[in-house]
Order: structure tokens, then sequence, then C-alpha cells
């Protein structure tokens, strides 16, 4: 009698029920759902590519704008251990020597000049290490950098806001003279519809009082123009 109430008690379940008596339900989407799926997929790719492409593009103009915040760091960094004029200049077109302009989007280079008169000695491949210049011989110009093509996008143009080198002292404090002191450097993409939209998109290079570079956005009196 036992074994018999428990094979009741126990048994297996009837056809057509599940575990908690609930019946079974084929799973899947309906075409309506799956419709409903698409289209909110493509509202967010038409809301989230632009923007992705937007911080592709602020943070490759960064990258440009680094460069030359690299170079001027590093030279009031060797202006000061050096005890001697460095400068980061533009580079002419034959990019073998400064030239005095307000167009940096062809690159730059940065050297130590002992004369103090804005120009490497000879040519950029002629000027000797800067590691073999001291001693008896502290007239020699010499190279520690070149910067021959450091914006990366064809549309971009970086200008100084004044003509003129960025000027170090043995003190790292930036030159007096005004016609070396451009203390200000845009970075505009003509990428943009206009120029009124690429200034939302511009970035910035600021010289403090000191010498100290530092990158920002741009503000609302700068200009780009293409």
């Amino acid at each position: 009698m036992m074994g018999n109430r428990l094979a009741l008690g126990f048994g297996p379940h009837q056809a057509g029920q599940t575990f908690g008596g609930l019946r079974g339900a084929q799973a899947g989407f309906t075409l309506i759902e799956l419709m409903i799926v698409v289209i909110i997929a493509f509202l967010l790719m038409i809301i989230g590519v632009p923007s992705f492409l937007q911080t592709i593009r602020d943070n490759s103009m960064r990258a440009d704008l680094q460069k030359l915040w690299s170079s001027a760091s590093l030279a009031r960094s060797e202006a000061i251990k050096r005890n001697s004029n460095v400068l980061v200049c533009p580079l002419n077109s034959a990019q073998d020597n400064c030239v005095e302009t307000s167009v940096w989007t062809g690159g730059w280079v940065v050297f130590v000049d002992r004369n103090d008169n804005a120009t490497i000695d000879g040519n950029i491949d002629a000027a000797r290490d800067c590691e073999h210049i001291f001693g008896a011989d502290l007239t020699g110009d010499c190279v520690l950098q070149v910067e021959e093509r450091p914006i990366t996008g064809p549309g971009r143009t970086l200008t100084s806001v004044n003509v003129g080198f960025i000027a170090y002292n043995g003190l790292g404090s930036t030159s007096l003279r005004s016609s070396r002191l451009p203390n200000q450097f845009l970075l505009c993409d003509s990428a943009t519809e206009d120029a009124d939209e690429a200034i939302k998109y511009a970035r910035k290079l600021v010289l403090s009082g000191s010498g100290r570079p530092r990158m920002e956005k741009a503000g609302n009196t700068d200009t780009c123009s293409f």
C-alpha cells in the first residue's frame, strides 16, 4: 500500500502540462517586433555615427596641436638646462631653415640659437649635434627637433596670432622682443561647413607670461579663416 501511494503522489505529469502547471509556449519575435528593433537600431546609428566621427576628429585635432605643445615644452626645458637661447620657428618652404611668418602648418624646428640671430647658421642638415657644441665652441647653433609634417588633416591650418618665433632664454622665459613673441596659436579645420562653425571645434595653444604652453578650446573672439 505504501508503494502505491508513493507512485500516485510522485508520478509523471499529465500530458500537455509543464512544471508549475503552465502550458508550453513557442519563443520568438513577431514581424512587427522585429521591425521596431530595426527602426530603433537605425535611429541610434543616425544619432551615434556623427557624434563618433566628431570625437575622432576632436582627438586628431588635439593630437596635432599636442605636437607644438611638446616642441614648446622641449624648447623651454632645454633653454633652462643649457642656459642658452632656444627657439621654435616655422620652417621655410625648403624646410632647411626658419622663416618669419604666422603660418605654422608646414612644420617647425627647435634649435639652440647661441648668437641670437633667429636663424640656423648654415641650414638644418649642416647644423651640428647639440651634444658636441660645448667646451671651447660656444657659438654654433644646433638642432634639437624638426617637425616637418605636424598636421594630419588636409584642410587644417595652424597660425600664430603674431608673426614671429617662440624664443626662450636661459631662465625659461619667453623673449621680450615682440616680433618674436606669438603668444597664441590657432588650429582650425576646414572640414566644417563655414568659419563660424569651424571655431566651435578649433583648438588653441596659449603661452603664459612665464612661457609655459597650455592647450584649450578656441573662444568666441577667435576667428578661423580659409
